[in-house]
């Protein structure tokens, strides 16, 4: 059977018996787990780019350097995610999730035992290839773990990991850098993530049966139906999708902390994070409620606009803003809000792919659109060296938020997934 799919408001109203009040008793443990993976996924990725100064200082590294670190961190990531996701689909979505948990702890711990660029290089490498499988491979498990009705709010509880995760990297930056160094920041960074894997090692055990795992493992779609065309268009939408959003995203974040650190002592930066943290976290909460009730193309489209308008606004004013953190933080109110889009993407994979493709596409799509941002990271270093600052890389994030919506409007209004396919999983 047809189900609606990301534009019809119709896709968002419960099916009979199924409420938006509870997720369901398994449906909240595995949002909840998942929810502390993503956190530290986002957190060890961007404590990198809160160190930069640090960092580059230490070892000796120059803008271009630096920015090739962040691409082969990004291009692993596209690597790890395909790879783990395939990984989830064949042998169950906890065995993926732990294993990407596992990795990019490991790659944090020896991010701080480097001695140079080359080392840098392989741990970072080491570092985004864990972390391209917990995203995908996370909301496809939370999606099929929670009724319908819900998805969209179970799918933007879940994404409000990603400011936690922001908040918690700029704090250990500001607060703990001073006192144990960029490096110690790194190796106590490692001891969260294993904690985590631990506890998910522990609730796969107690809810998943052999029996299940064999069940899952015939469900198995081949890579070939990609190429299918009620796969195809989606896949390939989704792909133009989340690049040019995630082009946003990192032409912002991962450039700005240490633009502002250049001004302002950690203290300060670290409190303008936490207000822009928290401004995120609303906009995850709220976009997935709203995405439930009205239609999620159209709070999509919304929240994109004001993304674009409130970054419009920081490149006509940067040189100003950038002096004066309490209106650079009012600013950032429209700005931060526009983020709260992420928590759709999870969904989207839901309705479009079965589920015994559902990992793959979701991790290696998602991953695959991270690894492009690598052509784009280096290119941003030698602009900012060039022109000393960031106003050419807040431009093109607007305008490639622009063109996240335009093409999201492109993606059928109906999937052709079978529902049968498509029953909710265990974990």
């Amino acid at each position: 059977m047809l189900r609606p799919a990301l534009g019809d408001r119709n896709a968002s109203k419960p099916r009979s018996g199924e409420g938006h009040r509870s997720f369901g008793s398994l449906g909240t443990r595995v949002l909840w787990f998942c929810w502390f993976g993503w956190a530290l996924d986002l957190y060890d990725l961007l404590l990198l780019s809160f160190l930069r100064t640090e960092v580059q200082a230490d070892l000796g590294l120059n803008a271009e350097q630096f920015g090739t670190v962040l691409a082969v961190q990004l291009g692993a990531s596209a690597l790890g995610g395909f790879l783990l996701g395939r990984l989830a689909d064949r042998r169950g979505r906890v065995l993926g999730l732990s294993l990407s948990i596992v990795l990019f702890s490991v790659g944090t711990l020896l991010t701080g035992l480097v001695d140079g660029f080359l080392g840098l290089f392989l741990a970072r490498a080491l570092t985004g290839f864990g972390v391209g499988g917990e995203w995908g491979i996370g909301h496809a498990l939370v999606s099929e773990s929670v009724p319908e009705g819900s998805r969209g709010r179970a799918a933007g509880i879940l994404q409000s990991a990603a400011p936690v995760g922001v908040a918690m990297a700029g704090l250990m930056a500001s607060v703990l850098g001073e006192s144990v160094g960029w490096r110690g920041c790194f190796m106590l960074s490692a001891i969260p993530g294993l904690s985590v894997f631990l506890l998910r090692f522990v609730l796969s055990g107690s809810v998943k049966s052999g029996r299940q795992e064999q069940a899952e493992r015939r469900q198995v779609v081949p890579l070939s139906a990609f190429l299918n065309p009620p796969l195809l268009r989606p896949g390939v939408l989704l792909l133009v999708v989340l690049t040019l959003h995630m082009a946003t995203f990192w032409s912002v974040y991962t450039w700005l902390p240490g633009e502002l650190r250049k001004l302002h002592s950690a203290g300060s930066v670290a409190m303008l994070q936490l207000w822009i943290s928290g401004v995120h976290l609303v906009a995850d909460l709220v976009f997935g409620w709203l995405a439930d009730r009205f239609g999620r193309r159209m709070v999509f489209f919304a929240f994109t606009v004001s993304f674009a308008a409130g970054l419009s606004v920081v490149a006509l004013r940067f040189d100003e803003l950038v002096t004066d953190l309490f209106a650079f933080g009012l600013v950032f109110v429209p700005l931060g809000l526009g983020m709260g889009t992420w928590s759709v993407f999870g969904v989207m994979f839901r309705e479009h792919f079965p589920s015994g493709l559902r990992a793959t596409a979701s991790s290696g799509l998602y991953n695959l659109a991270r690894g492009v941002q690598g052509v784009a990271q280096p290119a941003i270093g030698v602009s900012i060296a060039a022109t000393g600052s960031l106003t050419t890389a807040l431009w093109f994030g607007a305008s490639a938020t622009l063109g996240s919506a335009l093409f999201a409007g492109l993606l059928p209004h109906q999937s052709s997934v079978d529902e049968s396919t498509s029953r909710p999983e265990s974990v």
